[in-house]
């Protein structure tokens, strides 16, 4: 008896724990990952350089993320220009010089109804 009630309550956890997750995710946070390698000249500088490559590494994250989040629908600019501006975070995980390559790896927070309303 004591093996069924833990298997229901085990079960009845399970069952909590998928429907928190399931409304919470309807307006929860929503993290991209995005990155970009960017040629660097000799008429660039490295701010510059740095500003234009991470600006590039963010919208290139959301729009593979509407890619694969919305295969149905097609990206629009208008949706990434949304969804770009109403970022609450922009972290650079990772940044590399290599010769005249700058690559850097972002990071960014938006929630789920500022993608909703830009996509829709």
């Amino acid at each position: 008896m004591d093996v069924q009630i833990k298997k229901l309550s085990y079960r009845a956890g399970l069952v909590f724990l998928f429907f928190t997750i399931t409304v919470h995710g309807q307006n929860g946070p929503v993290t991209i990952i995005g990155q970009h390698n960017y040629s660097m000249n000799n008429t660039t500088s490295l701010l510059q350089a740095s500003v234009e490559c991470k600006m590039i590494a963010t919208r290139t994250g959301i729009t593979s993320y509407l890619l694969i989040h919305y295969p149905e629908t097609i990206v629009r600019e208008e949706a990434v220009d949304c969804i770009y501006e109403n970022l609450f975070f922009i972290d650079v995980i990772e940044e590399k010089i290599i010769e005249n390559e700058l690559f850097m790896k972002i990071l960014v927070t938006t929630n789920a109804q500022t993608i909703n309303a830009c996509t829709n």
